[in-house]
């Protein structure tokens, strides 16, 4: 999370008049704001230079968690998990961002197959190298979704899901476990062949794979020092201008 506060301004209030002096709680909340809104550009324009393609929901997450306010002049911008949330821990972006770990958190899909009993705490989830993936290069939301349904993975973990219950033999996703040519076995969701009425006579094509190993993540998306740099280069001349213009229209 990066916090900008409007502190350090010693030499601009020594240049300015006393009737400028009572413009200035105004004239700082527009510049904290103003810097805040550049920011959020500047980050989000970065994240096209880091990422491969990174989705709306990403870009979304950059967002302001408490702009300023007359009486409050500081503003709080992060990578929230709603956009009215300004921190970093439990973003999906967390990974990515110097001096946090480097290896995600669960995402929802996991967590719903630990408590169904398909995956062990310390297995995760990831795609086939051969699974068609969206142009984000992330399995879609909704093909997700009929895997865990195909599964019954939402009754197993008991929880009443919106979604109607799907029987396995009108579906075509099965949860198997296999043996690959050295011998090793592996887990995962399988994509049967005719559907899983036909799960003998089908051929069995792996979209999901189980590994014992948390995903880590190697580009580094440096979101602080970014929002920080931006800052303090931009925030005392929006000041500047604030004041200037508050001075200009006041009555």
């Amino acid at each position: 999370m990066i916090t900008v506060q409007a502190t350090g301004f010693r030499e601009l209030e020594q240049q300015i008049t006393a009737i400028q002096r009572t413009q200035l709680p105004y004239a700082t909340m527009v510049a904290l704001n103003k810097t805040g809104s550049g920011m959020m550009t500047k980050v989000r324009a970065t994240m096209g230079e880091v990422f491969d393609r990174p989705t709306p929901f990403s870009l979304k997450k950059v967002a302001i968690g408490h702009w300023a306010k007359k009486t409050e002049p500081w503003l709080d911008i992060g990578l929230g998990i709603t956009p009215s949330t300004s921190i970093v821990e439990g973003s999906h972006l967390e990974p990515h961002v110097p001096g946090f770990p480097t290896h995600r958190r669960a995402k929802g899909a996991e967590n719903w197959l630990r408590r169904g009993g398909f995956l062990r705490a310390n297995q995760w989830l990831m795609p086939a190298r051969d699974y068609p993936l969206d142009r984000y290069g992330n399995v879609r939301g909704p093909t997700m979704q009929k895997m865990l349904a195909d599964m019954d993975v939402y009754s197993r973990a008991q929880y009443n899901a919106a979604i109607r219950r799907t029987r396995a033999a009108r579906g075509k996703y099965m949860w198997g476990t296999m043996t690959s040519r050295r011998g090793r076995p592996f887990s995962g969701i399988f994509e049967i062949q005719g559907g899983n009425a036909n799960w003998e006579r089908g051929t069995w094509k792996l979209r999901m794979i189980a590994v014992d190993k948390a995903p880590t993540y190697e580009k580094r998306f440096n979101f602080i020092g970014i929002g920080q740099k931006y800052a303090n280069t931009h925030l005392l001349p929006n000041l500047r201008s604030a004041v200037e213009n508050a001075i200009r229209t006041m009555r």
